[in-house]
């Protein structure tokens, strides 16, 4: 919803865009501290990276609450991170399934 709700348009259209971005941010925060419970098969490298990945976006919000950026520099921190995260958890899922095809033997 955040590319579909124009920021700037004033009230409550500023509103709805700004928890929409929160609520993103939030979501892929979730994703990112569950990865190792739900994703077990994944390499350590790929969990030191998130967890450096949830620093970022931790800080960033800690920035936002100081009133050092504002949300959109939230949103674009998000952005760049989420997007990083997501072709590294791409990447490691090919990975995966590559091993399993050779036979190797998955350990969690």
């Amino acid at each position: 919803m955040v590319g579909l709700i124009p920021f700037g348009a004033g009230g409550l259209w500023d509103t709805l865009h700004s928890v929409s971005a929160y609520a993103l941010a939030g979501i892929l925060l979730l994703y990112m501290i569950t990865a190792h419970r739900l994703l077990p098969y994944f390499p350590r490298e790929f969990y030191l990276m998130t967890w450096v990945m949830v620093v970022g976006l931790v800080g960033a919000v800690a920035l936002h609450l100081l009133g050092s950026i504002n949300t959109v520099g939230v949103e674009l921190i998000a952005f760049a991170v989420g997007g990083a995260w997501f072709m590294m958890f791409v990447k490691n899922v090919e990975i995966l399934v590559d091993r399993a095809d050779r036979g190797a033997v998955l350990r969690p």
